[in-house]
């Protein structure tokens, strides 16, 4: 019926906004990417790396996986070591949460 006419449509609605969200959070990081390999610039770096993660959805763990390790080695590069070590932390119990 009609009811059920909405939520389907819903959830095919849902779901064709996550790869864009996906798509964005790529983006994102391959800008950090940019500053990270290119120019040394880990400071850029982490926070393109930050905005993606922001955007990525939690079904992505493969780019989680990417951030979850790029992030704390820029924060280490910084001579941010207690956040480096927080940050590592925060992906390796979202690693075995979610069985990346």
């Amino acid at each position: 019926t009609f009811l059920y006419f909405f939520f389907k449509l819903f959830a095919v609605l849902k779901l064709r906004r996550f790869p864009l969200l996906d798509k964005e959070a790529l983006k994102l990081k391959s800008r950090g990417d940019f500053y990270f390999l290119q120019n040394d610039n880990f400071e850029l770096a982490l926070e393109w790396y930050q905005k993606s993660l922001n955007t990525v959805t939690q079904n992505n763990t493969v780019l989680r996986r990417e951030l979850g390790e790029v992030i704390p080695v820029c924060l280490a590069s910084l001579g941010r070591y207690d956040q480096a070590f927080e940050a590592f932390q925060a992906w390796v119990h979202f690693s075995f949460s979610k069985k990346v």
